[in-house]
């Protein structure tokens, strides 16, 4: 898998039955919505009410403030 941030490999690993990702240049971290909800249960938080569709109030997401 590449990572979404800066195109380099991931590593996968597991923690407590929970797949992580990470990237093996600028580090980020990638989990599943499966992965995400466990993490969440395990640590005993809640997670907030879900987002509308695309997130973004139906406008499409095309990257134009992004830092490089």
């Amino acid at each position: 898998m590449q990572c979404p941030k800066c195109h380099a490999g991931m590593v996968g690993y597991q923690r407590d039955g929970i797949l992580i990702e990470q990237c093996m240049v600028c580090r980020a971290v990638l989990i599943g919505e499966y992965e995400l909800v466990r993490l969440v249960e395990t640590c005993g938080c809640t997670l907030p009410p879900p987002l509308p569709s695309n997130g973004h109030g139906g406008r499409h997401y095309e990257g134009r403030h992004r830092r490089n």
